[in-house]
């Protein structure tokens, strides 16, 4: 398959005048191995699909963080529980998980009712993740320090963080640690093979700094507007 698309690329960017994609990290491959430049238009969330009148009972004396996303073996769901667990007392650690694999699935659950501080949501619908998620403290995110797709990529819930108004605390995606320390939105790290210094720096972290880096994320939202950038796109791009 990756000759395929190595073939495609090959032969093929070069016979289109406009070519965009959706990080830096991944414009710069193809610069690096395709010798063409990409415009990025990144994975905006669109602000007027946004709705949602669905809460939970949580207890605010909690610093409370939330992951949403796959429930999927190279996500690190079991690393993102430890550290929860290890969080112990002040903290909770919500996880709203949509699962391909039944019995990956069950093991993530079975792993998670050993913490009294972890818990297992159903998923909300997509135009719902926002507002949801704007409940919480922190939104987190874990991956193995990693190459590829995943290390190059900022997926949707990085913006969906953003929008929220959440603080972040993101490891492995080179693309959200760049966001994330440029706009100062929270705690970034290359990977998650030390949890005690995870563990460490979040509880250095007290409910004053959370907000200010909830006011940075709540300033950082309108440049991630769907409707403002795509406004640009086609002036760039002359559509």
């Amino acid at each position: 398959l990756l000759d395929v698309y190595d073939y495609y690329c090959s032969t093929l960017l070069s016979k289109f005048s406009r070519k965009v994609t959706v990080s830096q990290g991944i414009a710069d491959e193809y610069k690096n191995k395709y010798n063409e430049d990409f415009k990025i238009f990144k994975s905006y969330p669109v602000q007027e699909l946004i709705e949602s009148e669905k809460k939970i009972d949580i207890d605010k004396s909690n610093i409370n963080l939330i992951h949403h996303g796959g429930c999927l073996p190279n996500r690190s769901i079991e690393k993102l529980i430890e550290f929860g667990g290890k969080m112990g007392k002040g903290y909770h650690l919500y996880l709203m998980l949509v699962w391909l694999d039944e019995s990956y699935y069950k093991s993530v659950c079975k792993l998670a009712s050993k913490f009294e501080n972890v818990t297992i949501l159903e998923p909300v619908d997509f135009q719902e993740i926002i507002p949801f998620i704007s409940q919480f403290d922190i939104g987190i995110h874990f991956l193995e320090d990693i190459e590829g797709q995943h290390a190059v990529s900022l997926p949707n819930k990085f913006f969906e963080f953003v929008a929220a108004g959440l603080m972040l605390l993101v490891t492995g995606s080179q693309e959200m640690i760049k966001e994330t320390r440029h706009h100062k939105l929270g705690l970034a790290y290359e990977g998650v093979s030390d949890l005690n210094k995870l563990e460490q720096d979040l509880k250095r972290v007290d409910r004053s700094q959370i907000e200010i880096f909830r006011r940075n994320t709540r300033k950082t939202a309108p440049l991630f507007d769907f409707g403002k950038q795509f406004e640009e796109l086609e002036q760039d791009l002359s559509l």
